[in-house]
């Protein structure tokens, strides 16, 4: 398996079958993707919420996130 990315395959498998956007750098979003998951993992690890009394969990930031990520890349075109 090639280490330059371990989700540029996948992300080539998805604009392939027109799930994600025609445009993309699969390599570019495979550490992008990588990284913000990954900062996200780091604050969860090291750091609480800063108003606990807020009905904010670290489920609600995580689901936001990879719901970011998805409407980010996927195909919205009509012609799929």
């Amino acid at each position: 398996m090639d280490k330059r990315s371990f989700l540029e395959s996948t992300i080539k498998k998805g604009i392939k079958d027109k799930s994600f956007r025609g445009d993309l750098d699969s390599l570019k979003t495979g550490y992008y993707i990588f990284q913000t998951i990954m900062g996200l993992l780091q604050r969860m690890s090291y750091t609480s919420l800063p108003n606990s009394d807020e009905a904010v969990t670290f489920d609600d930031i995580t689901t936001a996130v990879i719901e970011m990520i998805i409407n980010s890349i996927k195909n919205t075109e009509s012609n799929k």
